[in-house]
């Protein structure tokens, strides 16, 4: 009984060793001593292990012993186990020297052990020393749209109050977040305006959105249909990489990112013609016609011509619009539908025409006013000498055209003649002298034109002619009382094809742009017979 007894004290002081180095080893990574203690405690309790091995010594000596025992021989036994009794101290040195083995091995086994639990528990408190909690921000917005298809709206919402809430205790107010917000302007302005205390951890995650000023906003707002695809991005002003250093001072990880949104849900209104019924006028000569809003149905609407309405010609385009008094909402919830258009365009028609060519004038009209520039010119002969004969030859045109819409006349059509005067006057001497003189005149109308109706329109009236005063005096013919007065004539007209050019063309060069429509052999003045030709030709005549 003793020797069992001995056996259970034995096995309660090797379970307290290992409570103990379990203890140990828990307790390891604050310090290692408590290792060493152990291994001097464990070889001080080597009887107790001795007498372990006592007992299995002859627990095992009883199995080999024969089975069969007689009342006679038990006398024998006694002196058997008696034997074995005073053997026992001859084996003590053998036992206790396994133990001490044993327990060495066991010693450095728990060393071994505590090392390994220190590094575990070192690269533990690492992780967590250095492990960030991570945070989605798109979590948090929320993407809605409202009105109608083709005019729907966008708004988003970043919930605050479920961020705040959920992430409260994943931002943190480190050290290095109270050093940083001393050091930066925004995140102090942050502070005074939202009320924020850098030692209240609940306000990390606020102070983290105002200072950084994380926000964000959509591609479109207004304008959409269903099927559009819209987005959300973030914004902030700092770039991502100083975003993650900032987060990283709260210990934390920030993830955002584009948020794609498919419109839906848009609710369908009717659609009516807004220009059904809508009447444009024109007035003026093309091309200085002006355009003028002749009608509109009473549908709610307002009506404009957008740009210049001035200035137009037959075959220019001018666009209404419509305007909405308070906006298209508004309109649809009024009237239930809206409109399909928001401009329409309106070709100018039916406008007189200025003309831009000669050409373009009809041939009957032009003999009109050739037919009149000639009783014009008559007209100037009023007080020459009787007996003379005047050639009135038409010779061709300058036609100019205005450059812009502003300058007036629009167009000058300028007729020109060239005149060949003839006359036999008496000189001094009573004796027939054959003069002749030729000159220029012209006749201009402006703004010639075409009617509505396409018919060609000028004013008889609205003319200009030459006034220029042109007088020519014969050398060698003397007339009159006094032989040194030579025989005179005043005409109206130019006396070269250049003067009128110079007159209108070179004058107006600046404004007008201009054709030349002049049948130079028409306009050559022949030159002046010599005393040979003359007496060539009468010699020819005889």
């Amino acid at each position: 009984m003793e020797n069992e007894k001995e056996i259970v004290t034995a096995e309660s002081e090797a379970e307290k060793t290992e409570e103990t180095a379990e203890e140990v080893k828990a307790e390891a990574p604050a310090e290692e001593a408590p290792a060493e203690e152990a291994k001097e405690e464990t070889k001080e309790e080597t009887p107790a292990e001795e007498a372990k091995e006592e007992a299995k010594a002859e627990e095992k000596a009883a199995e080999e012993t024969p089975s069969k025992e007689t009342k006679d021989e038990a006398p024998a036994k006694e002196v058997k186990d008696e034997a074995k009794t005073e053997t026992k101290p001859e084996k003590k040195g053998s036992g206790k020297k396994k133990a001490i083995i044993g327990i060495g091995a066991a010693a450095v086994a728990l060393v071994v052990i505590a090392v390994i639990v220190i590094i575990a528990i070192v690269a533990i408190v690492l992780a967590i020393t250095l492990h960030r909690s991570k945070v989605n921000m798109n979590d948090y917005i929320t993407i809605e749209t409202s009105g109608y298809n083709g005019y729907g709206k966008a708004t988003y919402v970043f919930d605050e109050d479920r961020f705040y809430e959920e992430n409260e205790n994943k931002f943190k107010m480190s050290n290095a977040i109270k050093k940083y917000v001393n050091d930066n302007e925004l995140f102090r302005w942050g502070l005074m305006l939202y009320d924020i205390d850098v030692n209240d951890k609940k306000d990390a995650a606020k102070l983290f959105i105002v200072g950084t000023e994380l926000d964000g906003g959509l591609s479109q707002y207004s304008g959409l249909s269903n099927g559009d695809v819209i987005t959300f991005s973030w914004d902030s002003n700092y770039d991502d990489e100083e975003m993650d250093q900032i987060a990283k001072k709260f210990k934390v990880k920030v993830n955002y990112s584009d948020i794609e949104y498919t419109v839906s849900g848009l609710q369908e209104v009717p659609r009516f013609d807004p220009f059904d019924g809508v009447e444009v006028s024109f007035s003026g000569i093309s091309p200085n016609g002006q355009a003028l809003i002749a009608d509109y149905p009473d549908n709610g609407l307002y009506y404009s011509i957008e740009g210049d309405n001035k200035g137009l010609k037959n075959g220019d385009e001018i666009t209404v619009k419509i305007q909405y008094p308070y906006g298209v909402d508004e309109y649809i919830s009024d009237y239930e539908k809206v409109p399909d258009l928001e401009s329409k365009a309106f070709k100018v028609e039916g406008l007189g025409e200025y003309l831009t060519s000669a050409s373009q004038i009809p041939e009957s009209a032009l003999e009109e006013m050739k037919a009149q520039s000639n009783d014009i010119i008559l007209g100037t002969t009023y007080n020459w000498v009787e007996g003379f004969s005047l050639d009135i030859n038409y010779i061709g045109n300058y036609f100019l055209t205005a450059k812009d819409s502003v300058s007036s006349p629009n167009n000058m059509l300028v007729l020109v003649y060239k005149m060949h005067y003839e006359n036999t006057v008496k000189d001094v001497n009573k004796k027939d002298v054959d003069i002749y003189y030729d000159y220029y005149f012209y006749v201009n109308w402006d703004d010639v034109q075409f009617a509505p109706d396409g018919s060609f329109v000028y004013s008889e009236k609205d003319y200009y002619k030459t006034k220029n005063d042109l007088n020519v005096e014969w050398d060698g013919v003397e007339t009159g009382h006094y032989s040194h007065i030579p025989y005179r004539l005043h005409f109206i007209g130019y006396e070269k094809l250049d003067d009128i050019y110079n007159a209108y063309i070179t004058r107006n060069i600046e404004n007008y742009k201009f054709e030349e429509n002049i049948d130079e052999s028409l306009a050559a003045i022949p030159e002046e017979d010599t005393e040979e030709d003359v007496e060539e030709n009468e010699e020819e005549t005889e």
